[in-house]
Parts: structure tokens; sequence; C-alpha cells
């Protein structure tokens, strides 16, 4: 075979060498901004997983809270019931799931007892800030039937302290 078709094989098989390293080269960095992409977007399905996690937390954590209070003095008034509903439908903007309102009006319908309240309050949050919106709906559920019972001014103080003691202990523990 003469040297010049054998030189001209191997020019040709060094470029075709060359275009398919770039082609495979360009492959492999296209399936990794596929893979970075869908890393991206599996991250923001989880923050957004996560937060409607915590926002339901909230939600049911607020209506057992309401209930309590509404039970504080052993009977739950309909004024009562559409305090919590109200406040907990301002709190969610007005979209409730429906498992969510079968959540609340099992609350409503057997308020959890204090010591369940606190625990279910702490697991969403010790948060002071977080506190103020609960202390509001305390007050709410307090005032709406127009008489502020003692066992419920009593459960709104043990409510305060119990909080205050969540929320140091948060911070003692760096948390």
């Amino acid at each position: 075979m003469p040297i010049p078709f054998i030189v001209a094989g191997l020019v040709g098989a060094v470029v075709g060498g060359t275009v398919m390293a770039n082609a495979v080269d360009e492959e492999l960095r296209e399936k990794d901004e596929k893979l970075t992409k869908s890393n991206l977007e599996a991250e923001k399905a989880k923050k957004i997983i996560t937060s409607h996690e915590k926002h339901t937390k909230y939600i049911l954590a607020l209506s057992a809270l309401g209930a309590a209070m509404a039970n504080a003095d052993g009977e739950v008034t309909k004024d009562e019931v559409i305090e919590i509903r109200e406040f907990i439908n301002g709190a969610a903007n007005g979209h409730l799931p429906q498992h969510i309102t079968k959540e609340i009006s099992k609350y409503i319908a057997n308020p959890p007892s204090f010591n369940k309240v606190i625990d279910m309050w702490s697991e969403y949050s010790t948060d002071i800030n977080e506190f103020k919106k609960a202390e509001t709906l305390l007050i709410s559920v307090m005032e709406s039937d127009g008489e502020a019972h003692e066992r419920e001014i009593a459960f709104l103080e043990a409510f305060k302290i119990k909080m205050q003691e969540k929320h140091i202990e948060r911070l003692e523990n760096g948390k």
C-alpha cells in the first residue's frame, strides 16, 4: 500500500477519533447538565414538601391549641368553634385540604389535653415569635363567648410559662 494512503488513513483515524472524543465529551457534558438540573429540581421539591409539612404541623397545632382552650372551661361553644375555624382559615390563607379540616374537626369534637397541646406546639416550634401567634389565638378563643373563664385564663398563663420554658431550653441546647 502506498505511503500517502497510509498517512491519509492515519490522519483520518486521528481526526475521526478526535471528532468522536469531542462528541463523547459533549454528550457527557449534556448528561452532567441534565443531572445538575434534575438535582436542583429535586432539592426545590424537597424544600416545598418540607415547607408544606411544617405549615401542616402549624395548622394542626394551632387547631389543637384552640380546641383545648375552648374546652378549658368545660364547654366548647359555637362561638369558640367559629373563632377557631376563622383563625385557622386565616392562617391557611383560606385553603385547607379536606384531610386537614377533618383533623381540625376531630380536635374540636375531642379536644386534646393541655400536655398534648404543649407537645404538639413544641414539635412545631419553640420560637418566641411563633408563640405570639398562638397567644393571639388563645385570647381570641377565650374572649369569643363573651366571658373569660378563670380556667381559660389559667390555661393561657400556663401556656405562656411552658412556652417560655421551651424557648429557654431551645436556647440552652443551641437549637
